[in-house]
């Protein structure tokens, strides 16, 4: 029959073992969540190579903030009618106590804000889906055959649009579009959007432009930048769009 002592000893064995195991685990997840952030960062910067250093000057300088990134220099001249964008996406959560002097900041900084329901919002192609991968676009022949589908959508919005708001807003994002296609978060519709800057003009490589299809004359080509807050849940999400 085991003393006392050697009962004491043994449970004391087991319960250093379990602490042991759990800073392992503890060890192991914030080394996984230090190469997550380094990882992160390292795309995030080959992201933004691919487009103008001034346009993404109102990201955050830092990606420890960010929970979601995603972007895609798009080929538009291999797609069909030439309808499309490139973009850059950042989801950031704000400290709670932080809220409110960050959204002065922001604020500040827009020259128009709108409501994302507004009926005057000026979205770049909001009919159009954006898929994960671009090669399953590429390759898809079906993708292909929907060009008289996309060209009359085109059309029937710029031609709605035009009728019903002659003076729109400045070109925004459809952000409800672009994040339920990568499923990364969940949009809802009362946002604010921030409109940084947004200027006609061409701003990429030509194999990377717009038709302009379905957008007002004026905004044939262009970029738009700036951030939406969602008040409820205390979240920016940074845009820059060029199409």
């Amino acid at each position: 029959m085991k003393s006392e002592s050697q009962i004491y000893r043994k449970r004391d064995k087991i319960v250093l073992i379990i602490l042991l195991c759990l800073l392992c685990i503890h060890c192991n997840t914030r080394h996984s969540d230090e190469s997550y952030r380094v990882s992160y960062l390292k795309g995030l910067r080959k992201m933004f190579a691919l487009f103008p250093k001034e346009l993404l000057m109102h990201f955050p300088a830092k990606g420890d903030s960010l929970t979601t990134i995603a972007g895609r220099k798009t080929p538009i001249s291999l797609l069909p009618e030439r309808i499309g964008y490139s973009y850059v996406l950042a989801v950031s959560v704000i400290k709670k106590g932080n809220w409110e002097p960050f959204k002065s900041i922001i604020m500040e900084s827009a020259i128009q804000n709108l409501k994302y329901n507004d009926s005057c919002n000026l979205f770049v192609y909001p009919f159009y889906k954006i898929k994960t991968d671009p090669m399953e676009i590429f390759n898809s022949e079906e993708y292909f055959t929907k060009d008289t589908q996309l060209h009359s959508s085109a059309k029937n919005y710029g031609r709605t649009f035009a009728s019903k708001c002659p003076n729109p807003s400045l070109p925004v994002p459809c952000l409800t579009v672009l994040f339920d296609e990568l499923d990364k978060v969940t949009l809802e519709q009362d946002f604010e959007l921030y409109i940084i800057e947004a200027k006609q003009g061409e701003y990429l490589d030509s194999e990377s432009l717009s038709s302009g299809l379905g957008m007002p004359p004026e905004w044939k080509n262009g970029y738009t930048r700036g951030v939406a807050l969602d008040n409820k849940n205390q979240k920016a999400i940074y845009w820059l769009i060029i199409w």
